[in-house]
């Protein structure tokens, strides 16, 4: 008898919309006023990564070491403040293209979804796109020891869906992300044809979500056994 997939795990920014344009906004507009400036290049090593970490990330980046801890800490606050009012504007037309058929059709097959995103606006953003309802279980980031790309949140995930980490599967875009899902010994589905690490490190590649197939995906992970 083959193998069946009873739960999947999504990555929200860039699999289920894109609010990484939202991210890197507020971030160009955090860091400006300190010399730094963002480029989409530095934001492509960043992706993926929670708050503090992403900080620290440019930090490292531009070799700047002038802040205390104090003042990371409200940067990252600010950053958030700001996030969140450039997401006001999100609605359910900023579901990504072959999601909402895709998440469908999963739940037609009685998987179960969850959603393993670092960010702490996940149950927000999702009630904006009105989809909050379509999860089993949502991972609470902050509950989670280390985050991506440690594979914590998604074994945090398969765990919230009663699962074990080899009845799931992983949506991602980032590095950080395949990096997790691949150490948690969850099947990685990598969706980002500007990332040459997720190209050749997923154990499937898509090249967008449009291209997302559920019957091709579960015969592409029963393969894989």
């Amino acid at each position: 008898m083959q193998k069946r997939i009873k739960g999947i795990i999504f990555d929200l920014d860039g699999i289920i919309t894109d609010t990484a344009k939202f991210h890197y906004e507020a971030w160009k507009q955090i860091i400006a006023p300190y010399g730094m400036k963002l480029t989409s290049e530095i934001n492509e090593k960043i992706k993926g990564l929670d708050r503090k970490n992403t900080l620290l990330k440019i930090l490292e980046v531009f070799n700047y070491q002038k802040l205390s801890v104090q003042q990371i800490d409200q940067l990252c606050f600010k950053k958030n403040e700001l996030y969140k009012t450039l997401i006001a504007s999100i609605t359910p037309n900023d579901i990504l293209p072959g999601i909402k058929p895709f998440l469908e059709e999963s739940k037609n097959q009685k998987i179960l979804l969850a959603i393993a995103s670092s960010s702490k606006n996940a149950p927000i953003i999702l009630k904006r796109l009105q989809i909050f309802d379509v999860f089993n279980y949502l991972v609470d980031p902050s509950t989670v020891k280390k985050g991506k790309p440690a594979p914590d949140i998604y074994l945090a995930a398969a765990n919230g869906l009663k699962l074990n980490a080899d009845e799931c599967i992983g949506l991602e875009d980032a590095s950080a992300g395949i990096i997790g899902l691949n150490a948690a010994n969850i099947f990685s589905v990598g969706i980002n044809p500007n990332d040459d690490y997720v190209r050749k490190n997923s154990r499937y590649f898509l090249e967008s979500t449009n291209d997302l197939d559920l019957n091709k995906v579960i015969k592409a992970y029963q393969t894989s056994f």
